[in-house]
């Protein structure tokens, strides 16, 4: 669903409510005394089943009751019939609120006649209906605030809708709703704003706040600016509490040294350039009662509207597509950084919500806030988070510095985002500003009673107005050799020129030393401060570094960086990667791993140094996270650290000092983690390129790969998703050209008869690129296509090259876009090693995907470099406020047990976290705090499953998919990538294991092979023809459709090809002009059988294909364990491991070999059993059963492990994570001894357990009721006496 562009009016009929319009402007929609207008819409979602609701009406006699089961696509609407007058300014309607998981939403769409559409989110409380109480709310949306949805031929006429569609989404949720109403207003200007203009600021000794007041809406967490008044006054400034209409009068930082926005998100947008006129004259700000500047209101007729909530349907038709201002940073443009124009607020993180808290105390490392502050109560609201700069995901200036002042913390003392922080702009449009932000929603945390932070006012004032602190802080280069000087630099903001100070610099190395401050930069506070010590002794291979602002004797801010010192011990120990048996394996361990990625920000952004990179890399092993991609390196080669990169060839003969370093102390650390680094060599190139940029790929490559060398855990991508495109007429290119028509064509006569030309468009040997056309026989068009391809191999080649140039044992692969249309995965992997692959894209069409990159028959390990939690990302992007957690933890599960089920080596997800400087939401870590968003969790206990399962070498199949090129690589491209994927998806739902083939490699056929499915082959050439037909004489099995009455220039061959595979006739007609039938020919073939259906079925006809399949499947003997359409059964190489996959949005019981599970709609299952056939690890939902036997029953999804090589129930224990609170049952851990479950985390690879549980014994097996501060953490199960063991054990588990 999409998100809004305008907060919508709520009237909670509890608390604090806005003035609503009066009822002659209501139009009766629907007050609900029947069901009959509404049904089900048919979009494929779960639409909620309904009933008429006697009991909690607001109106009349009924209502309608809605009850949502959240399954996949996560979605589920009502729809009837309605009309739009022009002058309707808003719909309203009664939302009782009965139950509902944290992540549900409820949507209103306006469906036009034409297709195009309307959506706004139904905010109870300004909130999604997930994060509020149980309570009945009046929710107003004006229709300003619909975002319009071009489904149709885009033409915005809202009074032309003619369906309603009331959606659920996200999450189980029950409601009551009545009184839909369409709201009306008379065209007329908005109101003056309440002001006084007599009203004269109060000054200080220390200076003048003022503080908005007024009768705007207010949260829980709002304070009041009286009491604000006192505290100031009592503190020596002048407090003034003004109306909103006062601030354009006022808001001037010559004289207002302080704005105060005491009542949470509502803010007059009246006053909103008035706002940043003095914010960028370097006026400050304080805000607090939560998410601040999300709610623009407008006075209209006494009442606090949201902007636009004047406006009519006919007039937001004609109004365009953004209809507000956008204030803070929630909304901008979607896209895959979310644009931001730079003068808008950047405060909080809609996506970034505060979760789980049950506490607040004082941030270590400020001044502000007393050490002894401590809030023991749950707080609700936002992480006090800014994004700080110039929006660019790989070169983020940034233009502030966030020191958090109150941080959050869970039921056990885990942080969970500041709820309180302070910035100080030195850079942008808001330079020499300071402003403090608290984003908590339900409690006063400054005038309620017993106000924790009311004494804290003062110390929040100086901050503002007299700002001094360290701006920044760092060594002069990243990586250190022994006998170097070491410099530590820095700048600090000093508010003033006679102030006493200095910079004392520590670290357990360098010892203490006082670092001298320089003069101010011309009109800034800024001034720099450097100090080296010569020659330190650096015995240690990582040196933190604290530095200390001293202001007249005090310690007013500290920072902290590191260096790295270059230690060959460090780096010899890192993790081994090897490829064996078509694996890549890390540490001698066979098992399916987990990486990450991150931009090339790394080496930009100036809060990434060594400590950064140590903490994030700690993170990353404690989550199971072992591989880290980074992109984006080339590009400082020039430019780059200016943020202006040239990304030319031939600037990588540039390898400046800074990015050496840097990247050295990347490897170091990376290696010092157990993290393998996966190193983007170069990005933004073409792949068509001079032979001189070639060569100076391939020298780039080679410094690089000599550089590290002997580093064990480090492997390349060498290029970021290249695209072939259409290579220029270079000279190389067009000899590469001549090259590939003389090696098909033999000489001149050969083209021209091929071609069926009369003269050549050039000279043989300097014919130019030809594209051909897009007619089917076109031969020229498929020799531009093997003809890109040798391009693409040839680049591939020559980087090669310099990569074992410079190390003869490197790993190396090309990270590919999902379609083959760039560039082909099965013929493009012939020099790299291993193949590699993202995707963003359809669920269920991932392992469709996947497989294009399998040559695993080539001994290539199989692997996905690119993937990533695209509906959060999308939700943020369009500034909605769910996180979309449920759907990122389903995409990762599903792709990492496709992966396990593939036979795939690693995936790496994107991206590792959100980060400062650019609104890019990919991350798997919060905005600036170390919070793990509830995906990485989840990845957490995959990981850990997943090391439960060691694979052994993968295997020859018995079955293979034949790719049809030479008929593929021509106008059906991507007609013929599409059948292949219809093949996969069926062969994967007949449960049979398969390897894919090209038609080059059936020179050498695997021995294991008996079975090969060509589909479509059409115009394949002799050489092809002649291997196929010896392979199924001496007693092979081959299914092939369509025809292959065409030669390899797409001729029609004299005898149709007859006789051939014992076919007596094949036919003659081209993919387009086939028939229907979708019957199979089988014929003996000397000692084998030829399956031959007559049409190109998989072109078409994916439901025909599983029963052409299956039969074939039978008379060729292969194994095969169907599974009940449309499910799917993906069976490794791994013996007694299970992977189904549920690709619809339905869901099912799934029965299958023994395994009985519960499978919502797009679940993902996995079991793996012991050497004596009972589970060892699995993962499902609801409960789940093997052998007849249930595993476990729970209130939702689980990961469940054992911690030996036998049994759940056997050994010292096992690991769980239950992902949803509630009750479980664990009859597979049944056994004598009583049970205790530890909840904890892997901290530095160590477990620290926080709490324990004694599990109940009943009947039905052992059993435990989850804690929601349970849900998603690890917990570890024991036996009574035996934790060391279970300790033990999960600790080396983590080690793998």
């Amino acid at each position: 669903m999409r998100s809004w562009l305008i907060p919508l009016v709520v009237y909670p009929l509890v608390g604090v409510a806005l003035g609503a319009p009066s009822a002659a402007g209501e139009i009766l929609l629907d007050g609900f005394e029947s069901l009959e207008p509404w049904a089900p819409n048919e979009d494929g979602g779960n639409a909620p089943s309904i009933a008429l609701d006697l009991t909690d009406v607001v109106e009349g006699a009924a209502a309608m009751r809605l009850a949502y089961t959240n399954e996949s696509p996560n979605w589920g609407n009502l729809t009837r019939d309605v009309d739009i007058p022009n002058e309707v300014t808003a719909i309203g309607i009664d939302i009782r609120k009965h139950s509902s998981g944290p992540g549900a939403a409820m949507h209103l769409w306006l469906m036009e006649e034409d297709g195009d559409a309307w959506v706004a989110q139904l905010r109870p409380d300004g909130r999604s209906l997930g994060a509020v109480p149980e309570a009945l709310y009046r929710v107003v949306v004006p229709v300003a605030s619909f975002q319009f949805e071009p489904r149709g031929p885009g033409t915005r006429d809202m009074p032309s809708t003619s369906r309603m569609l009331l959606g659920c989404n996200f999450d189980d949720l029950e409601v009551t709703v009545d009184r839909l109403v369409l709201l009306t207003r008379d065209a007329a200007a908005t109101d003056s704003l309440p002001c006084d203009p007599e009203l004269v600021p109060e000054h200080g000794l220390k200076g003048c706040v003022l503080i908005l007041g007024g009768d705007m809406p207010r949260t829980d967490g709002a304070s009041d600016p009286a009491r604000l008044a006192e505290l100031l006054r009592g503190a020596g400034w002048g407090a003034t509490v003004v109306q909103p209409g006062d601030l354009s009068r006022l808001l001037d930082p010559a004289t207002a040294d302080v704005l105060v926005v005491p009542g949470g998100p509502a803010f007059p947008a009246e006053a909103v350039d008035s706002l940043r006129r003095y914010l960028a004259g370097g006026g400050n700000l304080l805000t607090m009662g939560g998410y601040a500047f999300d709610e623009p209101l407008s006075y209209s007729g006494g009442d606090w509207l949201p902007v636009g909530s004047e406006l009519m349907a006919a007039e937001v038709s004609a109004g365009g597509e953004d209809v507000q201002a956008r204030v803070n940073s929630r909304i901008g443009v979607h896209g895959d950084t979310m644009g931001l124009d730079p003068e808008q607020l950047q405060v909080f993180d809609p996506s970034f919500p505060l979760k789980r808290v049950a506490g607040a105390r004082s941030a270590p490392g400020q001044s502000v806030v007393a050490p002894e502050v401590r809030i023991a109560r749950e707080l609700h609201g936002y992480a006090a988070v800014s994004t700080l700069g110039s929006n660019s995901p790989v070169f983020p200036d940034l233009w502030g510095r966030r020191i958090p002042l109150l941080e959050t913390y869970d039921a056990f003392g885990r942080p969970r985002g500041a709820a309180g922080a302070l910035v100080h702009y030195f850079d942008g449009p808001y330079a020499g500003s300071n402003w403090a932000f608290f984003g908590v929603t339900n409690y006063d945390l400054f005038t309620g009673q017993d106000a924790p932070l009311a004494a804290a006012v003062p110390a929040l004032m100086d901050a503002l107005t007299a700002p001094t602190y360290l701006r920044r802080v760092a060594a002069e280069h990243a990586c250190y050799h022994r006998g170097e000087d070491v410099t530590i630099e820095g700048e600090v903001w000093l508010d003033g020129d006679e102030i006493d100070a200095h910079v004392t610099i520590s670290s357990p190395v360098l010892g203490a030393v006082r670092a001298e401050i320089g003069e101010p930069t011309a009109g800034t506070g800024l001034r720099a401060f450097s100090v080296t010590v010569a020659a330190p002794t650096l015995l240690s291979d990582y040196d933190e570094v604290r530095a200390e602002l001293v202001v007249d004797g005090s310690i007013v801010d500290t920072m902290e960086t590191a260096y790295v010192v270059w230690d060959t011990a460090v780096i010899e120990a890192g993790p081994t990667v090897a490829i064996e048996g078509s694996r890549l394996i890390i540490d001698g361990n066979p098992h399916v791993r987990l990486g990450t990625n991150q931009t090339g920000f790394m080496w930009y952004s100036e809060h990434e140094d060594p400590r950064v990179w140590d903490a994030d890399f700690r993170a990353m092993r404690d989550h199971q996270i072992r591989i880290l991609r980074v992109l984006h390196f080339s590009p400082y080669s020039e430019g780059g650290y200016a943020g202006q990169p040239s990304n030319r060839p031939e600037a990588l003969q540039y390898r400046p000092e800074r990015l050496c370093r840097q990247t050295d102390a990347m490897v170091q650390l990376a290696q010092k983690h157990g993290i393998v680094l996966f190193l983007t060599l170069h990005d933004w190139m073409q792949v068509g390129l001079t032979e001189e940029q070639y060569q100076a790929q391939a020298d780039w490559n080679r410094f690089w790969t000599e550089r590290y060398r002997d580093v064990p855990g480090i492997i390349y991508d060498i290029q970021n998703e290249p695209d072939i495109g259409d290579p220029p007429d270079y000279p190389n290119l067009v000899d590469l050209y001549n090259e590939m028509l003389a090696d098909r064509y033999g000489d001149e006569d050969g083209l021209r008869s091929s071609w069926g030309v009369d003269e050549l468009p050039g000279r043989w040997g300097q014919v130019p690129i030809q594209r051909g056309g897009s007619d089917w026989a076109d031969v020229r068009a498929h020799d531009y296509w093997l003809f890109k391809m040798r391009v693409y191999n040839h680049w591939v080649q020559r980087n090669a090259e310099g990569i074992l140039a410079g190390d003869p044992d490197a790993l190396f692969t090309v990270g590919h876009l999902i379609s083959n249309v760039h560039a082909d995965k099965q013929l493009g992997a012939a020099h790299v090693p291993f193949t590699n692959t993202h995707y963003y894209g359809d669920l269920f069409s991932f392992g469709e995907y996947l497989k294009f990159s399998d040559r695993l028959v080539a001994g290539k390990p199989l692997t996905i470099g690119e993937f990533g939690a695209q509906e959060a990302h999308d939700e943020r992007t369009r500034g909605g406020d769910a996180t979309r957690d449920a759907a990122s933890v389903q995409r990762f599960v599903w792709y990492g047990h496709t992966a396990l089920g593939l036979d795939a080596t690693f995936l790496c997800n994107w991206s590792w976290k959100d980060f400062e400087g650019a609104v890019f939401p990919w991350g798997m870590r919060y905005l600036q705090d170390p919070v793990s968003k509830d995906v990485l969790l989840a990845q957490r206990a995959q990981g850990l499953a997943l090391l439960g399962i060691e694979l052994p070498p993968v295997r020859s199949r018995q079955l293979y998919v034949v790719t049809p090129d030479c008929h593929r690589f021509g106008p059906m491209f991507g007609e013929i990538e599409s059948a292949l994927r219809r093949v996969f998806a069926t062969l994967y739902g007949l449960g049979v294991p398969f390897g894919l083939l090209t038609e080059a490699d059936l020179a050498t056929i695997p021995e294991a092979a008996e079975a090969l499915i060509w589909p479509v082959p059409y115009c394949a050439d002799e050489t092809t023809l002649d291997r196929l037909e010896e392979w199924v004489t001496a007693g092979g099995s081959l299914y092939l459709s369509g025809t292959i009455a065409y030669d390899d220039c797409r001729r029609l061959t004299a005898d149709g090809r007859a006789g051939r595979f014992g076919i007596e006739q094949f036919p003659k007609a081209r993919p387009g002009q086939a028939g229907e039938a979708t019957e199979a020919t089988s014929v003996a073939l000397g000692e084998g059988l030829v399956h031959f259906v007559p049409t190109p079925v998989e072109l078409s006809a994916r439901e025909a294909l599983s029963d052409l399949y299956r039969s074939f499947l039978v008379d060729a003997g292969i194994p095969h364990t169907p599974a009940e359409q449309p499910l799917q059964a993906l069976k490794p190489t791994a013996d007694g491991l299970t992977v189904l996959l549920n690709p619809q949005n339905e869901p099912t019981l799934a029965v299958y070999g023994g395994i009985e599970a519960e499978m919502p709609a797009g679940a993902a299952v996995m079991v793996h059993a012991a050497a004596n056939g009972r589970p060892k690890v699995v993962h499902g939902y609801a409960s789940l059963a093997r052998a007849g036997r249930l595993v476990f029953a729970s209130a939702g999804e689980l990961f469940l492990m054992g911690l030996s090589d036998d049994a759940l129930n056997d050994g010292p224990g096992a690991l769980l994570c239950a992902l949803t609170p509630g009750p479980l049952r664990l009859p597979a851990l049944d056994r004598a001894e009583v049970l205790v479950a530890e909840v904890g985390d892997l901290v530095d690879g160590r477990w620290t357990g926080y709490e324990t549980r004694t599990l109940n014994r009943t009947s039905g097996g052992p059993g435990l009721d989850v804690p929601e501060e349970w849900a998603l953490s690890l917990v570890l199960v024991y036996p009574t006496g035996a934790r060391e063991a279970a300790v033990e054990a999960v600790e080396a588990l983590a080690r793998r």
